[in-house]
């Protein structure tokens, strides 16, 4: 399965301020090894998440709110 995924794989590399957007009904992700400094200069992971119908979400956001709670 690994090999799979090596064959198929489509590399980005982002530059600061870059976005990626992934549709992950559709596709699978992730991103490279790298080996951290700890000096503040390392990459961070930062994610968002967008929903195509916010009524399955109703019971997790509070008064109808844009923010959902575990």
């Amino acid at each position: 399965m690994h090999s799979l995924f090596g064959r198929h794989a489509l590399t980005h590399r982002l530059v600061p301020g870059g976005l990626a957007i992934v549709d992950n009904s559709v596709t699978t992700h992730g991103r490279t090894d790298f080996t951290p400094r700890y000096d503040g200069r390392d990459r961070w992971l930062q994610r968002s998440f967008a929903a195509r119908d916010l009524r399955r979400s109703l019971p997790h956001r509070p008064g109808d709110g844009h923010v959902l709670l575990g």
